[in-house]
């Protein structure tokens, strides 16, 4: 059951807004502040913002919901009694939305201007068959002092031209900090697949492309995804024992009953990475796969240094 603890809207109304933005929280509050400060700044006509917790227990800060109360932008403030899990709480918070576009930012990003949130939705209004579009994001240290890179990368850019699906198949190269959805992704395609628990973005992107839809990428930064915010925190699926069963879930499902389709090359390298998820041993992976492996557990290694290092300056710097 959910509890609404603060709603402005009359839900019989459809009002001829843009976007409405969803504030998607686990009583992760350190950085919250920002996020909302950076979503009142857009010059987009956003017709709700919704503030939406998953059963933490948790209250929100006053000083937060009082920001929220001071902007003229409607709001809607909830808490599940229960935690849902990610899926099922964005499918929740998107059904309470009714502007032609939804926008998730969860807590710890921001965007990147007063402009982007709208710069976002231009894109998306000349590309009226996409039920969802993307555009790249900036990484950044927890309080924006450091920018580490922009994701997507240059060198994927070319992933966007064509064969998405076949793309997806072999990594996720979308960016779901700078995505933006159509309505209609909910009211009428289902919203994010509810078989999963955590992972919402992968399973969509696959179940659209395989469907014939196409994912633009609008090639400018629009948003800032902050490392130790709420979305970083499974950054590497492959290395978030968390999302581990979605992951596996997301193959079996998703992927490897169409991997036979794709030449050989891309389909080895797809049943390695799978492997890989569920846990098969360093040397029986080496003996089968020694380049993939040998250049995965580099890759590893460094992202692993990489978070070790990003831990520690955030802990200095907070002392």
């Amino acid at each position: 059951m959910n509890e609404d603890t603060e709603n402005r809207i009359d839900s019989s109304v459809v009002p001829q807004t843009d976007v409405d933005v969803v504030i998607p929280c686990f009583g992760n509050y350190e950085r919250l502040p920002e996020t909302v400060r950076s979503v009142l700044e857009q010059d987009a006509r956003i017709g709700t913002v919704v503030l939406s917790d998953d059963g933490s227990g948790k209250p929100f800060p006053e000083a937060v919901l009082a920001l929220i109360a001071s902007s003229k932008i409607p709001y809607i403030v909830r808490q599940n009694e229960n935690n849902e899990g990610t899926v099922r709480h964005l499918n929740q918070a998107a059904a309470l939305c009714r502007s032609r576009y939804v926008k998730f930012l969860s807590p710890g990003d921001t965007f990147l201007l007063p402009s982007s949130l709208s710069l976002l939705v231009g894109f998306a209004d000349r590309h009226t068959d996409a039920p969802a579009v993307t555009s790249r994001a900036r990484i950044c240290g927890p309080s924006f002092e450091v920018d580490y890179y922009v994701f997507p990368q240059q060198w994927r850019k070319k992933l966007f031209d064509g064969g998405q699906f076949e793309s997806l198949c072999r990594f996720n190269f979308i960016s779901a900090a700078g995505s933006l959805y159509r309505r209609d992704f909910f009211q009428c395609l289902g919203g994010f697949d509810t078989d999963y628990r955590l992972l919402e973005d992968w399973p969509a992107w696959l179940r659209l492309t395989r469907a014939g839809y196409g994912i633009p990428c609008l090639w400018e930064v629009t948003c800032c995804y902050g490392m130790g915010g709420v979305s970083s925190q499974n950054a590497n699926a492959y290395l978030a024992p968390s999302l581990r069963q979605d992951m596996l879930l997301c193959y079996e499902k998703e992927i490897l009953p169409y991997a036979g389709e794709f030449e050989r090359g891309i389909h080895r390298g797809i049943r390695y990475r799978c492997d890989l998820l569920k846990g098969t041993g360093p040397l029986s992976l080496f003996l089968h796969y020694p380049l993939r492996h040998g250049v995965f557990s580099g890759k590893a290694a460094v992202k692993i240094l990489l978070a070790r290092l990003n831990s520690k300056s955030h802990k200095e710097a907070s002392k």
